[in-house]
């Protein structure tokens, strides 16, 4: 195939060389053995030929091409292609912007990818997609408020941004934010995330009541029962809810009533670490292999998942990475630090088998007042046998009382803070 790629372009080069119009089969010819190489010197034919017509046209099926190769790319989460691909394409065309600051989160170019959806999402033009894509990144970086002029602009026609605006409402006014629930569901029905969403914003004695009864209302599948069985757990347990998921971190961040070690098992592109430095952690300390989950997840993530591609994140300078397997790192970081105790441990590491690792080592560090959150631990399809198991499974053996301090609405994420710990 490659020979016959190689002959294809060479009679193409001799064609144009010479003016002979044929170098315009030979390229349709190209563009069914290989695509990639085909349409780019179909743009160059069609311009060394003198129809520039023609060539603006090609190279706007170049541009397609690429904005399609991309975003397969991203979509197989092969990040760092896709964004590379998009740099060639430029941001000249409409779609490309969005694509662009997609691919800009997911390789971990956070404040970057949130001003790109910033711009988009405040032109004067711009889509309600644009909007609700915006709203999220604020919201994933702890300022969903800086997205509310734009998203309470848009609440009323698009259900995306109706329940983006129910997350960001809900810590400062749960009325405003029960009718963005409701516009979620007026707008698109099937959203069953703003049921329990709406459910959520009921006064704290009437939660559980509400969302037990949304059982039958409900589709089937294992997503809407697990959602709702963990905010049945959370006001079970009279914890309240937070909108914007990272603020959980935050409050417990806020909560602590011990100094000591900041920690973080399970760093990724570093999101999480950079918001503390950002909130006031002088000093954070962030384990992660940077090669992804070294097993498969309950059947949603594969091995490998969440992988930096083994590079390093670009991390504020109050954070010390530890790269390397939880089994070789954490042990030997808590025998340095065993006369220090933890202001707060974040658990991000999803496995049951990670998790118990991270609590082995770190458990024995925990005193009265120390907050740990975990960001995978209840709501989703078996969440009962991950983080959240291996939370009961330590706290029952060493004997550590603790208090839920809040949980993440419509996510995942759980902060407790340690009462007590058995001498």
């Amino acid at each position: 195939m490659q020979q016959y790629t190689d002959q294809l372009v060479e009679s193409i080069r001799q064609r144009l060389a010479v003016g002979d119009k044929r170098a315009r089969e030979d390229c349709a010819t190209l563009i069914k053995a290989a695509p990639d190489v085909g349409v780019m010197l179909l743009a160059v034919v069609e311009e060394r030929l003198g129809d520039f017509d023609a060539a603006r046209q090609a190279a706007q099926k170049v541009e397609e091409h690429q904005l399609q190769t991309a975003m397969e790319l991203y979509s197989s989460a092969r990040c760092f292609q896709a964004m590379h691909a998009l740099m060639e394409v430029g941001a000249r065309r409409q779609k490309i912007p969005l694509a662009w600051a997609q691919s800009l989160w997911g390789v971990g170019r956070y404040e970057q990818s949130y001003a790109a959806f910033e711009a988009e999402a405040t032109r004067s033009s711009s889509s309600a997609e644009a909007v609700a894509r915006f709203a999220q990144s604020a919201i994933m970086l702890g300022r969903g408020e800086l997205a509310l002029p734009v998203i309470d602009q848009r609440v009323e026609q698009h259900s995306g941004c109706a329940l983006q605006g129910g997350l960001i409402w809900y810590d400062q006014d749960q009325e405003r934010s029960a009718y963005c629930f409701r516009r979620a569901r007026a707008l698109e029905p099937g959203i069953w995330q703003a049921l329990i969403g709406e459910a959520a914003c009921q006064p704290k004695e009437q939660r559980l009541d509400r969302l037990q009864a949304l059982a039958g209302q409900l589709p089937e599948g294992d997503r809407a029962a697990a959602m709702l069985a963990g905010h049945m757990y959370a006001a079970e347990h009279q914890a309240p809810f937070i909108g914007q998921s990272p603020l959980v971190l935050k409050a417990g961040l806020d909560s602590a009533s011990t100094d000591g070690l900041v920690l973080e098992c399970g760093v990724y592109f570093g999101r999480t670490l950079n918001l503390m430095a950002q909130w006031g952690v002088e000093a954070a300390h962030g384990f992660d292999c940077f090669e992804g989950l070294p097993a498969d997840w309950n059947g949603q993530e594969a091995s490998g998942a969440y992988s930096t591609g083994g590079y390093l994140p670009v991390v504020s300078e109050s954070v010390q990475l530890h790269r390397g397997l939880f089994e070789h790192t954490l042990q030997g970081f808590a025998d340095e630090h065993q006369q220090s105790q933890i202001r707060l441990l974040h658990v991000d590491c999803d496995l049951y088998t990670s998790a118990t690792e991270v609590l082995k080592a770190f458990g024995p560090m925990l005193q009265s007042g120390s907050i740990v959150v975990h960001d995978d631990y209840c709501g989703y399809p078996g969440w009962q046998g991950d983080e959240f198991r291996a939370w009961q499974e330590f706290t029952g053996d060493a004997g550590v009382a603790y208090d839920y301090l809040g949980f993440g609405l419509l996510g995942r994420e759980a902060a407790v803070r340690v009462r007590s710990v058995q001498s």
